[in-house]
This record gives C-alpha cells, sequence and structure tokens, in this order.
C-alpha cells in the first residue's frame, strides 16, 4: 500500500498545487483562511460562519491564481484515482498521528509515573518517560501537518481546475464571437 501511495505521490509532487503549496504567499493566505482552523482542529467540530476576512482571503487568493493564468491541463492532477488516493493518504496519515498520541498517552499514564518514582533511588541508569512523548508528539505533529498538505493540495487543485475550465469556456466563447464577425 506504502507503494502505491508513494507511486502515487510522485505524480502529485510534480503538479502546479503542489508547488504552489511551497510559496510563501500561497502559504500564509491559506494560513489565514478560516477553514485552516477547521483542517487543525483535532475534534473535527467544524464552524459553519464564515467570517468576512475568510472572503476576502477567498479573494485574495483566487486573484492570485487567476493571475497565473493560462493554466495548462498536463500541470493538474486529472486522474480522479489520484485525487481519491491523495484524500486517503490524508485520513490515513490524521489516523496515524492519532494513534501515535495515544502510545505517547500510554508511556505517561498514572502508573508508569507512580513506579518511575519509587524506582529513582533503585537506578541512577534509568529512562525517563517523559523524553519519549516529546519525540512522539513531535511525530504525530509532523504527520498531521503532512495531512493537512495533502487536504490543502487537493484544495489548490480544484480551484486550479475550476479555472481551467473557466479559461476553456472564455476561449470557446471568443472563437464564436470571432466566428460571428
Amino acid at each position: 500500500m506504502i507503494l502505491l501511495y508513494s507511486g502515487k505521490m510522485q505524480a502529485v509532487l510534480e503538479k502546479q498545487s503542489y508547488i504552489l503549496l511551497s510559496r510563501s504567499d500561497v502559504e500564509s493566505l491559506m494560513c489565514l483562511d478560516p477553514a485552516n482552523a477547521s483542517l487543525q482542529n483535532s475534534f473535527g467540530q467544524l464552524d459553519n460562519d464564515i467570517p468576512d476576512a475568510g472572503i476576502e482571503v477567498e479573494i485574495e487568493l483566487s486573484d492570485l491564481l487567476l493571475d497565473m493564468c493560462p493554466i495548462k491541463q498536463e500541470n493538474l492532477i486529472h486522474d480522479d484515482q489520484k485525487l481519491i488516493l491523495l484524500a486517503s493518504l490524508s485520513d490515513s496519515l490524521e489516523y496515524l498521528a492519532d494513534s501515535v498520541e495515544r502510545l505517547g498517552e500510554s508511556f505517561i499514564s498514572p502508573s508508569t509515573i507512580s513506579e518511575n518514582k519509587s524506582d529513582i533511588h533503585q537506578s541512577h541508569h534509568t529512562r525517563t518517560t517523559s523524553a519519549i512523548p516529546k519525540s512522539l508528539a513531535s511525530l504525530a505533529n509532523e504527520y498531521r501537518r503532512l495531512a493537512t498538505d495533502c487536504v490543502r493540495v487537493l484544495r489548490l487543485e480544484m480551484q486550479l481546475e475550476t479555472i481551467y475550465h473557466m479559461q476553456v469556456i472564455v476561449l470557446k466563447f471568443m472563437m464564436v464571437l470571432l466566428c460571428c464577425y
């Protein structure tokens, strides 16, 4: 399954939406977007109220993407299977992050803490459990960041796909106008 993901991810990494995500202006706009908060909300509660600032960020992002015209179809992810796998990868990474957090919490259970306090006088070379959860928390955060990046790539891809189709419609309309005159 990982090989399937890695092969499909290579195809995604070469596409315009992923490349755009690494740009600082796109990244900063996406971080300002109120929808970004729902991506980072670990409880999964969505806020249906879109404040005016969110609309302004959306307009700025759309303007930035429109300035990139023309968008070429070969720069888009036009394989539905790749989009599905990217969404699945995001879900898998979220699940993995949750599992890593649960594992970290198991290291600092109350019974482990009390055992460490009683064993502290017996050996000077005992490993403390506080170092393990920090590294696991860091790993879980990295998995969550990657899951969020997958969703952001999907979002950018849908916006670029929409702009591409708008371009095609405008070009066809212009061709019809030229043919009429």
